[in-house]
């Protein structure tokens, strides 16, 4: 249990987040073999310059760069919005698309009666 939190206290970032946005995507490494290899998302947005990118008060972690985190009062459209930038950027860099693997819940409005 103490290797685990070691491991996550080195490796995840320490603001408050949703945990890992997007899935580490399969591509195909040798296709007359049908091989593939699975990339982590944290290196292909790392690579793709967004490590520390920030919007509003929330931004790509520079420890692992497939986390978004919260630096106080951080917006739901400002996640949003890095997410779509995240997608853009590594799809014009690596030409893989990323999936997200959070879920939105979207606010239900209670009606009056």
């Amino acid at each position: 249990m103490q290797g685990y939190l070691d491991y996550r206290k080195e490796r995840h970032p320490d603001f408050p987040s949703a945990g890992s946005i997007f899935e580490n995507p399969r591509v195909m490494k040798n296709s007359k073999e049908k091989k593939f290899e699975v990339l982590p998302a944290g290196k292909l947005i790392g690579e793709s310059g967004l490590a520390g990118k920030k919007i509003g008060n929330v931004k790509i972690s520079e420890l692992h760069s497939n986390f978004i985190v919260n630096l106080g009062n951080g917006k739901e459209q400002d996640v949003k919005k890095l997410i779509k930038l995240v997608k853009e950027k590594v799809k014009k860099k690596s030409g893989i698309t990323l999936k997200e693997e959070v879920q939105h819940i979207e606010k239900i409005k209670s009606r009056k009666s």
